[in-house]
């Protein structure tokens, strides 16, 4: 992947960020939009937005595979967010989700999106949630992680995950073992 951020040098009092992401199953181009902000964090607008292909990779109950099913999506969000102490983020605000998968109907959601988080992905430890509520699928996802030395240069890092959900499309459902996990199943 790679990503690119301007705080405000292109356009005057806007930070704006674009990421792009090219994996072997998934590509997705991902754009963001807010005020730009120094210092103390106030609630802000933010206005972001995704396109997104995906293969998924499907396996019978004997552990067989089947044909991949080929996903488009693009999605989209606006709303406000607001930090709390140095790393705590809170996202609220209007969601809309459009979908094709192969073989089947095309779909769209339109509804409202919560995330709350203590800080950025890529640390070991955290705490993440997200619940999506749509006029066609509702779904919740959190995860909590903990980063333990164990001496030596060793380290340990349990965690736990839950999600639910309701008619979501097959590219919003949970991969075994987290975004990092295994396609498919």
């Amino acid at each position: 992947w790679v990503g690119a951020s301007d705080r405000g040098t292109l356009l005057r009092g806007l930070e704006g960020s674009v990421t792009l992401m090219l994996g072997e199953l998934r590509q997705e181009l991902g754009m963001g939009f807010r005020p730009a902000a120094v210092g103390l964090h106030p609630r802000r607008p933010v206005l972001t937005g995704a396109i997104a292909r995906e293969v998924i990779r499907q396996f019978s109950s004997n552990g067989s595979p089947e044909p991949d099913i080929n996903t488009e999506e693009g999605d989209g969000l606006l709303g406000f967010e607001q930090r709390f102490g140095r790393e705590w983020l809170v996202t609220l605000g209007g969601y809309g989700h459009a979908w094709d998968t192969q073989g089947s109907t095309r779909g769209n959601g339109l509804g409202g999106l919560l995330r709350i988080s203590s800080g950025p992905r890529y640390r070991a430890s955290g705490v993440r949630g997200e619940v999506v509520l749509t006029d066609s699928y509702q779904r919740v996802q959190a995860e909590a992680r903990r980063s333990i030395r164990l001496g030596a240069g060793f380290r340990a890092i349990p965690g736990v995950r839950f999600g639910w959900g309701k008619d979501r499309p097959l590219q919003r459902t949970f991969p075994l073992g987290g975004m990092d996990g295994f396609p498919g199943l």
